[in-house]
């Protein structure tokens, strides 16, 4: 285990938002999460990643880039409802077309302190509890690895049976992906996608 992310490890998974670390605990993964005008979607999203059961700690982060819809209104829901667990920020102004956009999220993106970096955005949702689990574990064990990824799938017209199904490749364990500074944000994590 790296030296910075002192705990430790619980004995079995249990949900995350039933675990309790000390005070100082470095979360092992954080969560990222950017989101405008999701609030057909944004409940699913936060439930999906409070759903996870981990060994380890995590930390939920979640941008708000002005919404104008109810967004935010949910995420402050959810956010005084686990205050250990969710840190959230609200832009406002919406930054996304903005030139100096990475200028604007600089105090949001100073959050992201876990080893690993575990990403899911405010129209995407996780189904399988385990998710972060088996990634941190498959990482944990493949120390040359920087990135995982999952197969998904892509739901047209909130119609469940109207989808299409993304399955990763097979991909050779020793093959790099070039990945730009402005995606890793330089912070040393690794990804789980």
């Amino acid at each position: 285990m790296d030296e910075n992310y002192k705990y430790t490890p619980l004995i079995e998974p249990i949900p995350i938002i039933e675990q309790v670390w000390p005070e100082g605990t470095i979360p092992l993964v954080h969560t990222r999460t950017m989101t405008y005008n999701h609030e057909n979607f944004i409940r699913d999203c936060i439930e999906g990643i409070l759903m996870q059961k981990t060994t380890f700690p995590v930390q939920v982060l979640i941008h708000d880039d002005a919404s104008t819809d109810k967004t935010a209104e949910i995420i402050k829901e959810y956010e005084s409802k686990y205050p250990h667990l969710i840190k959230a920020f609200y832009q406002e102004e919406n930054s996304y077309s903005m030139p100096d956009k990475h200028k604007r999220r600089e105090v949001f993106m100073t959050w992201r302190i876990g080893k690993y970096e575990a990403i899911c955005e405010g129209d995407d949702y996780w189904t399988d509890p385990l998710k972060l689990q088996k990634q941190v574990d498959f990482m944990e064990e493949n120390p040359d690895c920087s990135l995982c990824f999952h197969a998904s799938k892509s739901i047209r017209n909130n119609n469940p049976n109207d989808y299409t199904l993304h399955r990763p490749k097979d991909i050779p364990l020793n093959n790099k992906f070039e990945m730009k500074h402005a995606i890793l944000g330089g912070g040393g994590y690794r990804l789980l996608m």
